[in-house]
């Protein structure tokens, strides 16, 4: 089997063998080579992050700081998308970690069946909502799988 190369790579190697200098070259890349990180040449990167996952955030009730997406990471890159900033699966990556989203693991658990109105609840739920968000009203969210007592 015959291999080939460019003579003007052949002619460079013969020189960098040549030098010295190369030879004692710990890093072939130059320094500022490479791509440039988007990070900070985005400066609103983390409010358009936390927008975009805002109506998809779930969060755990007895831990505040435990919160995870809906969204694969690439439906959040692709959002980005059509917001017109191209983002790498792995700085979504970064993006979830830093902003303290977690990944969310499927219990296990026996279904208790289907409810005919399941559907219609959410969306009317959401019909609501939209209608609601529209109002000068305050918005509250209120989790309420879990309520703990206190008494004093």
């Amino acid at each position: 089997m015959r291999h080939c190369c460019d003579e003007k790579t052949i002619r460079k190697g013969i020189k960098e063998f040549a030098n010295k200098e190369s030879l004692e070259q710990t890093t072939i890349r130059r320094s500022g080579g490479g791509g440039k990180p988007t990070i900070p040449n985005t400066p609103d990167i983390d409010e358009i992050f936390l927008e975009i996952l805002r109506e998809h955030t779930a969060g755990e009730p007895m831990d505040e700081k435990v919160k995870w997406t809906n969204f694969t990471r690439g439906e959040i890159r692709e959002k980005w998308r059509k917001k017109g900033i191209k983002v790498s699966v792995n700085l979504v990556k970064k993006l979830l970690k830093k902003h303290g989203f977690v990944k969310r693991k499927a219990l296990k658990k026996t279904s208790t069946g289907q409810n005919k109105n399941r559907d219609q609840q959410f969306k009317k739920i959401t019909k609501l909502r939209a209608k609601y968000e529209k109002s000068d009203n305050p918005i509250i969210s209120i989790d309420a799988k879990r309520i703990h007592w206190k008494f004093i």
